[in-house]
């Protein structure tokens, strides 16, 4: 009985390090400027309280919005105010199209990679982003790969870092107006 258990351990082993590490060439499609349809609105995060050592009258609530489109994967950070007007953005940050092509890998029907230029500006640095969807494809957990290095036009990814939860629909600030 050992034997087999020892045998059947191995062999759910061996296909988990088989399925883990896909090699390239087995690897999905690549959507290289053509965002899939399921990633392509506006994604809200929770509308966070600023932790009360850092709060003042521009900065009491924030959230983050994620926009997705062929030419972009557009980050931005949001402060409101106390009445939850809209006092200040962060800018742009995430991938987009510029030296590098913006890439979405899709690595099953929940999980997606997105890979581009970190700046709009066409610097030579690159970013990845890792997608997962939930289920009913209304809420997705995005991860930022930190510590990226490319070699020979091949990107490999570093730790995967936590960036936050997102669902569809429209900006906090915007819920407010009539």
């Amino acid at each position: 009985m050992k034997k087999l258990n020892l045998l059947v351990g191995t062999l759910v082993l061996g296909l988990g390090i088989t399925l883990a590490c896909q090699s390239p060439a087995a690897a999905a499609k690549v959507y290289d400027n053509h965002a899939p349809a399921v990633l392509r609105h506006n994604w809200v995060s929770p509308l966070y309280r600023t932790p009360k050592s850092q709060r003042d009258a521009r900065n009491y609530y924030w959230y983050r919005n994620l926009y997705v489109t062929n030419t972009q994967f557009h980050l931005e950070d949001f402060m409101l105010s106390k009445n939850r007007t809209a006092s200040y953005n962060s800018g742009p940050y995430g991938a987009f199209k510029g030296y590098y092509n913006l890439a979405y890998e899709k690595l099953s029907s929940r999980h997606y990679l997105v890979e581009g230029s970190m700046q709009p500006s066409g610097t030579k640095k690159v970013t990845e982003y890792g997608i997962a969807l939930s289920h009913n494809y209304r809420t997705l957990k995005l991860y930022d790969f930190n510590h990226l290095k490319v070699i020979k036009d091949t990107v490999y990814p570093g730790k995967a870092h936590y960036v936050g939860k997102f669902h569809r629909g429209t900006a906090h600030y915007q819920q407010m107006m009539p």
